[in-house]
């Protein structure tokens, strides 16, 4: 599920990324069907701030949410 997250917010020759919010509703919408609730539940808990924090520090932005 973070792979799928990650693809979201990260632009790709053949789209834009997803802002925070939008990859963030984008899987809550799968929890249970295409993802694990459980995982779906705990990735939403983490602060958008530790998120965008891990990107920055690995070369990469975070669209704001």
């Amino acid at each position: 599920m973070v792979d799928v997250f990650d693809a979201l917010t990260t632009d790709r020759p053949y789209k834009a990324a997803l802002s925070y919010q939008g990859a963030a509703d984008y899987l809550a919408s799968g929890r249970g069907t295409h993802f694990d609730p459980d995982v779906v539940n705990a990735f939403l808990k983490i602060p958008y701030r530790d998120l965008a924090e891990t990107a920055s520090r690995n070369g990469a932005a975070l669209a704001s949410p």
